[in-house]
């Protein structure tokens, strides 16, 4: 006893006095580890700005350890520790009680704690509730049961932030009061006392990406009205409307077939996402899921929409039809430049000149010895080095016929476009969004809205501006970088600075004589055929997948640059494409372009304990042999080449299926305009397909059907 006593006078004795050892609070029995350590203190900061790792901080402001002021020992009600860590991956959040009378009152601190043993942290977890969770970073919080990271001075170092970073009392409060009445099974803090009660969350600061008034926004919006849309036919779901959120400034799509989804639905058939590993939490989506009433959840098999990395094919047969993933299987056929060009090139020997869309391009090592006859013959060209899988501009170089190249694996070399359209002297590329909700039957779909990517230096081809990237390179993770760069700070300002919009560009070549339609007629060429040119290994990826069609979807970024006679070539084209909202302008264009393709797509609410006790009826009458599973009706492709008019066909149920499928989402297209397949257009592309499918066919001859072939079988709602 007189040895506890000792190290609890040890722990509470002035600060100057060195902070303890480590030892000295892990000998504590367990509920004095649990006392408040750092309650009642004195600091010098002239004499011991290096013993702490720590400032303290009010609401009006901080203390900096070169400021020669005394801090009291009775901190004011809202003060607050921080740090900041050399390790933030690892960092998590304490939550800890001290105050004027350490044996009696206490105060809610946050402090940043990093521990280089994760195990650490699962012993100082909360042994009440272990599923809290942090209000600002969506972290576990824990409790403080020894400090042997708080006396180890190497892992902190002192933090300053401006005012802007800390989010205001009244500000908080509401918001917190919010998050309480819509959520009273969670807890937002956690103090050292299980019995005692959660005091009121005055103010917090922490070390976030993201800025605090979207924090703010997403936990005052954690809750909010879900909008459906009635279907076309009778019988068939309604889907979730993700209304644009303020940001995009733009019309709400609320129309009168939208209606609000009743509170015993939302409760019934609860909307989650589900962020999976390796993906990024951006503002874009996150804004538009929670804009629509989702949460986010995450469980690997209880959400309607994944966001996440390309998935295996052997992944997505957990999915069930209501289900939505951001990527189909094996979309890096298209998406890696080498395989993009491959793919191609299979079309242009067989096709010749109509697929001449990419630049010359060989792929290294295995073409080496054809690009060295290739630059001896034209010794005036220009190549550009690009990495096969990099994104960014990383690895890019502009090389000459002198300039000496090494067989380096994994990268590709193309003819370099020395003859760039410009606008005032500067090269540009253009960042068109295409959205894939399937390709079996294939549909295409463009954004009304893009972005055109500036150099920030005035083009040259003379041979000296080679290695200077800011001239030749478009991409914006480069010139960012550049003092020229000038980034919009309003939405409105879409034809200034370095970056513009689609409408921008619309009124330039309005302006100039140049006919805009004629050049997007040309780039939705370029598009359609480069994705006919991957859709075998793409249907055949998703026929090992899944036995859904409408499970997958995927919005692309093609990026597309026009030579001087405004013709467009295929530079590469984006799997995953950069979402991040640098600006207003990339936020009113991203958001949206996320709340037109959730709502695209048409996800289903479903009731998840209903589904699944169907689906384990279904099992055990099969293997009961009460119920057999159903027959699909024999669907003839011969015969269905033969037939002249879709009316004469004899159509069976799966066959209604993908013709309502397609007029449903047909009718969800918000600023997205339909390339492919239309009506127009389907006999001209027809030829380019390496196989004639079922669902294919089927789509183009509905669309050249002489009438609606669905009102003879399906009543209208």
């Amino acid at each position: 006893m007189a040895s506890n006593r000792q190290q609890i006078a040890y722990l509470f004795a002035p600060f100057s006095q060195k902070i303890p050892p480590r030892t000295a609070i892990q000998n504590l029995p367990k509920t004095q580890r649990q006392s408040r350590v750092l309650a009642s203190f004195s600091i010098n900061p002239k004499t011991e700005a290096k013993e702490r790792p720590y400032t303290i901080s009010s609401s009006s402001g901080f203390a900096a350890p070169d400021q020669n002021r005394a801090i009291s020992r009775n901190l004011p009600a809202q003060a607050s520790i921080r740090h900041k860590t050399q390790q933030p991956l690892n960092s998590r959040i304490v939550s800890e009680r001290g105050g004027e009378n350490a044996d009696q009152k206490s105060l809610l601190y946050k402090r940043r704690v990093t521990s280089k043993s994760p195990t650490s942290f699962k012993e100082r977890m909360c042994q009440s509730c272990k599923k809290l969770k942090c209000l600002c970073t969506n972290k576990e919080i824990i409790q403080l049961q020894n400090t042997d990271n708080i006396s180890q001075n190497e892992e902190f170092e002192e933090e300053f932030k401006s005012d802007d970073d800390v989010i205001g009392e009244d500000e908080l409060s509401e918001a917190c009061s919010e998050f309480e009445e819509e959520d009273k099974t969670e807890s937002l803090t956690q103090e050292f006392s299980p019995d005692s009660p959660i005091p009121k969350l005055k103010v917090f600061q922490c070390r976030n990406e993201v800025d605090t008034k979207a924090i703010i926004q997403e936990i005052t919006s954690r809750a909010r009205t879900v909008l459906l849309r009635k279907p076309i036919y009778s019988g068939r779901p309604a889907t979730v409307v993700f209304d644009y959120p303020g940001c995009c400034q733009a019309h709400s799509r609320v129309d009168e077939r939208t209606y609000i989804m009743s509170d015993d639905e939302v409760q019934a058939k609860s909307l989650s996402f589900r962020v999976g590993e390796g993906a990024h939490k951006l503002a874009c989506f996150m804004t538009a899921f929670k804009h629509a009433g989702f949460k986010m959840t995450s469980s690997s098999t209880n959400f309607n929409v994944s966001i996440s990395r390309v998935p295996k094919p052997e992944s997505l047969k957990k999915f069930n039809p209501y289900q939505k993933i951001n990527h189909f299987p094996g979309i890096w056929q298209i998406g890696r430049k080498d395989n993009l060009w491959r793919n191609v090139l299979k079309q242009r020997r067989k096709f010749g000149k109509p697929y001449e869309i990419c630049p010359q391009t060989y792929i290294l090592p295995e073409d080496f010895s054809r690009f060295e006859m290739d630059r001896e013959e034209n010794s005036h060209l220009l190549w550009i080095l690009k990495p096969a899988a990099w994104s960014c501009g990383r690895g890019i170089k502009v090389i000459s016929n002198k300039t000496k190249i090494h067989k380096r694996r994994g990268y590709i070399i193309s003819r370099y476009i020395a003859n760039p359209h410009t606008i005032n002297g500067y090269k540009y590329d253009l960042r068109i969004y295409i959205s894939v909700t399937s390709f079996d039957p294939l549909r295409v779909y463009i954004y009304k809205e893009g972005l055109v990517r500036f150099a920030t230096e005035q083009y040259s081809t003379n041979k000296k501006t080679l290695k200077k990237r800011y001239v030749h390179l478009t991409n914006f993770s480069v010139n960012k970088r550049s003092d020229k760069f000038v980034n919009p700070t309003e939405a409105c300002q879409d034809a200034e600075g370095s970056k513009w919009s689609l409408t921008a560009l619309r009124r330039y070549f309005n302006e100039q004589g140049i006919d805009f339609e004629a050049v997007f007629a040309k780039i939705h060429d370029v598009v359609i055929k480069a994705l006919i040119s991957v859709e075998p290994d793409i249907v055949n990826s998703m026929g090992q997948a899944t036995k859904s069609k409408n499970i997958c979807f995927e919005t692309f970024g093609f990026d597309i640059m026009l030579d001087q006679n405004l013709r467009p070539w295929l530079i590469e084209v984006n799997v995953l494409p950069s979402l991040s909202s640098t600006s207003p302008l990339d936020k009113r264009i991203k958001t949206s372009l996320m709340c037109d393709i959730f709502t695209m797509v048409g996800v289903v609410p479903f009731d998840r304990e209903q589904l699944e006790k169907e689906r384990e009826e279904m099992k055990t009458n099969r293997l009961l042999g009460f119920e057999k599973p159903a027959k699909i009706a024999h669907r003839n492709l011969s015969g269905l080449l033969s037939c002249v008019n879709l009316e004469d066909y004899d159509i069976n149920q799966e066959d209604l299926n993908v013709l309502i499928d397609c007029e449903e989402e047909w009718d969800r297209i918000g600023n997205y305009n339909r390339i492919f397949p239309l009506k127009s257009n389907v006999d001209y592309y027809a030829q380019f397909f390496p196989i004639t499918r079922y669902n294919n066919l089927l789509v183009w001859k509905y669309l050249k059907a002489r009438s609606n072939i669905l009102d003879k079988y399906c009543k209208k709602n």
